[in-house]
């Protein structure tokens, strides 16, 4: 019976490990391809965001540790984010705010949270760098996905 344990504890490990492998892997592919459309086209693929809605949602009926109402509400930052697109008439891309809804169903409120507020912060330094060197005027856009890469992967290093 004492042999049964540790093969419980390792199996458990077996499946935290590839619950984490799945989502470091789904997360970076997906924000690294949205990252260099929005760099070389100034666009997010809806058709890929779906894919990964599908990857995300397929991930949530696997891997759900709570409920699955507590486990996707991370979605409500990216749809506070299309409102907030919608009211401001595109000063940040509807693409952006799918993005954000689909890092949702993978990330849950909190880390969703702290993944848009990284971003955001990464991208207002980048812009007042440009803006102090004289790079860009103060209505130049510049693509946003990047960042939410950049935070992502300081928030797995970390």
């Amino acid at each position: 019976m004492s042999t049964m344990w540790p093969r419980k504890i390792k199996s458990v490990m077996e499946d935290v490990t590839l619950e984490i492998t799945i989502k470091y892997i789904s997360m970076i592919c997906l924000l690294g391809a949205c990252s260099y459309t929005d760099i070389e086209k100034k666009e997010i693929s809806l058709s890929f965001i779906s894919v990964f809605a599908g990857v995300g949602i397929t991930y949530l009926l696997i891997f759900a540790r709570e409920s699955i109402w507590q486990q996707s509400s991370g979605i409500i930052v990216g749809l506070m984010v299309l409102v907030y697109s919608k009211i401001s008439k595109g000063s940040i891309g509807e693409g952006d705010g799918y993005l954000l809804v689909v890092t949702g169903l993978m990330l849950g409120l909190r880390d969703n949270t702290i993944l848009l507020i990284g971003a955001l912060m990464l991208a207002g330094a980048f812009s007042f760098f440009l803006l102090l060197l004289k790079k860009v005027n103060i209505k130049k856009e510049i693509p946003f996905v990047p960042f939410l890469l950049f935070t992502y992967l300081g928030m797995v290093i970390l």
